[in-house]
């Protein structure tokens, strides 16, 4: 797979997506990440004093659902909770509550 690719499947389909579909504020995250690493965005410029030749580094999000920015805080989060672990298969399990309940489990 190329590299970015599942960015690049969000800048294609987000707009459509939010559009048809009611968005909860934490997935605004969305538009922080398709902006990562756009030089409109701001970045820094590093020039060679010797020959004059400039290279432009642009900013990054440093969001952890971006797919570059936040690697690096899972591969720290995953090391940390290894240590933490008894030596014994483990699971992971996701479990999500429908929408219509989801205000009964925030009050309570």
């Amino acid at each position: 797979m190329a590299r970015g690719i599942i960015k690049q499947i969000f800048a294609d389909q987000w707009e459509k997506f939010e559009t048809k579909n009611k968005v909860r504020d934490v997935v605004s995250k969305v538009k922080k990440m398709l902006k990562c690493r756009d030089l409109s965005e701001g970045y820094s410029e590093y020039c060679c004093p010797t020959c004059g030749e400039c290279k432009y580094v642009a900013f990054t999000c440093k969001s952890r659902f971006c797919t570059s920015c936040g690697k690096k805080t899972t591969d720290d989060w995953v090391e940390n909770l290894c240590q933490e672990l008894l030596d014994v298969p483990h699971r992971h399990r996701v479990f999500t509550i429908p929408e219509r309940l989801r205000i009964v489990f925030y009050k309570r």
